[in-house]
C-alpha cells in the first residue's frame, strides 16, 4: 500500500474523449505525446547467467517484458503547464497515443500512469489538486511529491504499479500547414524496484527455506523521476537520480516455508526453486551513510537454524530496477551457498494497444 506524503483526496475523473478545453483563441497546436516504457536500471549483470535466462529471449536481449496486469499501464493522465506551472491541459485517456491543443511556446509535461490503482493522491504545497486543476491553476512543484509506503506495508500492493514520466518541450510557431501538427515521444518508469528471490539446493538431502530478510529499503520516493542522468546502451538507463534525503529504512522480513529438493543424482545442479510465488516491489533509494554507499544486508535460514549472510555491495536502485537474488546450496557442513546479484532492465517498446494498454478495468 503506497500514499501520497501531501492530501488524501481522490477526485473524480473521467475520459470523455474531448481532450482539454482550448487555451488560447490564437494559433494552436495539434500536439501529440506518444508514450513508451523504458527499460531504465543500471543494467549491470554478474558473470555466469546467461541473458535469456531472465528475458526469455527479448528483442533486445536483455531486457524484460513487463509480466502481469500489476507492471502494466492502463489509465494515463497528461498535465501540461507552462513555465510558470500554470496549467494548459489536464487530460485522462487510455491511449498510448494523446493529441491535445496547445499554445506555442516552452511546456513541461507530466504523466501519471495508474492513478487509481494504489492508494491515495493528495494536493502540493501550493495547495492546487494538481489531478483535478483546471486551467489557469498553479500547481506548484511537481517533484516534490512523494510516494510513501504506509506503516502497516514492507511493499508496494494495489492493482498497478504507479508508472510516471516527464519532459520538457516547445511548441514552435507554424510556419507551413504542416506545422499546425507536432508531436514527441516521452518515456515512462515504472516507479518501483523489483525483487526475484530463487535458490536451488546441490547437495543430497532436501531443506526448507524458513527465513529472508533484506535490508536498507526506503519507506519513500518521488513520485516523479528526479535529477536523472540517461545512459546505458538503449541511452534509456538511468544512471543517477535523486532520491529522498533522510528516508526511513526499514527491513523486509518474510516467514516462508519453501522446500528446497535435494539434487537428482544424475544432475549437474539442483533445480531453481522461487521463494515466492510473485516477485517483491519496494521504492526506489541510495543506502547512504556519511553520504557514501553503504551495503543492503540479505540473509536467508534453512530449516530454523542454518543461516547464510551476504551484502548487496554499494548499489543505488533507481525506479524500474529488476534485482535477482540467486542463491545456491553447495555443501551444508561448510556453510557453502553462493550468492549471485543480477540488476536486469525492463523492456523499452512502443505501447501498442494490444500492448500493456488494457482499457477494460
Amino acid at each position: 500500500m503506497i500514499a501520497l506524503v501531501v492530501g488524501m483526496t481522490l477526485p473524480s475523473c473521467s475520459d470523455d474523449g474531448q481532450g482539454p478545453d482550448v487555451v488560447s483563441p490564437q494559433q494552436l497546436i495539434n500536439y501529440t505525446v506518444t508514450l513508451r516504457v523504458a527499460g531504465d536500471t543500471q543494467g549491470s549483470r554478474a558473470d555466469g547467467f546467461d541473458d535469456n535466462d531472465y528475458t526469455g529471449g527479448g528483442d533486445d536481449g536483455d531486457l524484460e517484458d513487463p509480466v502481469g496486469d500489476f507492471e502494466k499501464l492502463d489509465r494515463v493522465r497528461l498535465i501540461v503547464t507552462n513555465e510558470a506551472g500554470v496549467v494548459e491541459a489536464n487530460y485522462v485517456t487510455f491511449s498510448h497515443e494523446i493529441t491535445v491543443k496547445l499554445t506555442t511556446g516552452k511546456k513541461k509535461l507530466y504523466i501519471i500512469g495508474n492513478e487509481g490503482s494504489w492508494d491515495d493522491f493528495g494536493s502540493f504545497a501550493s495547495g492546487v489538486n494538481w489531478l483535478s486543476a483546471a486551467k489557469g491553476d498553479n500547481i506548484g512543484d511537481v517533484y516534490s511529491a512523494m510516494l510513501n509506503l504506509s506503516a502497516d506495508h514492507s511493499v508496494m500492493e494495489g492493482t498497478r504499479l504507479p508508472i510516471t514520466g516527464t519532459a520538457d518541450v516547445e511548441l514552435t510557431e507554424p510556419k507551413t500547414p504542416e506545422d499546425i501538427n507536432q508531436s514527441t515521444e516521452v518515456w515512462l518508469h515504472r516507479a518501483a524496484v523489483k525483487f526475484t528471490f530463487r535458490m536451488r539446493n546441490n547437495t543430497s538431502r532436501k531443506y526448507t527455506v524458513t527465513d529472508l530478510s533484506l535490508g536498507g529499503m526506503s519507506t519513500a520516493m518521488y513520485l516523479m523521476p528526479k535529477g536523472i542522468t540517461m545512459g546505458g546502451k538503449d541511452g534509456k538507463t538511468i544512471t543517477a537520480f535523486d532520491a529522498v534525503p533522510d528516508a526511513a529504512t526499514y527491513d523486509i522480513v518474510r516467514t516462508l516455508a519453501v522446500e528446497l529438493p535435494a539434487k537428482a543424482a544424475d544432475a549437474t545442479d539442483g533445480e531453481w526453486i522461487l521463494l515466492f510465488d510473485k516477485p517483491l516491489y519496494a521504492l526506489e533509494g541510495k543506502l547512504l551513510e556519511n553520504n557514501a554507499p553503504k551495503n543492503y544486508p540479505l540473509s536467508i535460514t534453512l530449516d530454523g537454524l542454518i543461516s547464510s549472510e551476504m551484502n548487496l555491495k554499494e548499489v543505488q536502485l533507481p525506479r524500474g530496477t529488476h534485482v535477482y537474488v540467486n542463491i545456491t546450496l553447495n555443501k551444508i557442513e561448510d556453510l557453502d551457498f553462493d550468492w549471485q546479484i543480477d540488476l536486469v532492465p525492463y523492456a523499452g517498446v512502443t505501447l501498442e494497444p494490444d500492448f500493456g494498454l488494457d482499457a477494460d478495468d
